[in-house]
């Protein structure tokens, strides 16, 4: 019993970590960089399959978390850039290569 109790404690610390956070870095695969007094944002997912509609809609549900974990953008916000770079199985050290995706965005 005690073991499950520790399993989800970890688990919803885990899972809250990066809305505690606030900004900087929030995870090795997620970077959301605020700036608020120019009304703008960056935010990058690494070693992703780019092409993906679900890890696209998950991408976007995490943006949209991390706006608001900011207290950034009450009006909304829009994409004004999304970059995809290649990433060569050598250098993302897996048997298989990926992508990076580089969002920017701005408050409206």
């Amino acid at each position: 019993m005690r073991i499950r109790h520790l399993f989800a404690a970890r688990f919803l610390v885990g899972a809250l970590a990066p809305f505690v956070a606030g900004c900087g870095a929030v995870s090795p695969n997620y970077r959301f960089e605020p700036m608020p007094e120019t009304g703008t944002f960056s935010y990058t997912v690494l070693r992703t399959d780019a092409d993906h509609p679900t890890y696209e809609y998950y991408n976007r549900d995490l943006l949209t978390r991390f706006v608001a974990a900011n207290h950034l953008c009450p009006n909304g916000y829009d994409l004004v850039e999304r970059k995809v770079v290649q990433v060569p199985a050598s250098a993302a050290a897996l048997a298989f290569a990926s992508q990076d995706i580089y969002y920017r965005g701005r408050c409206k």
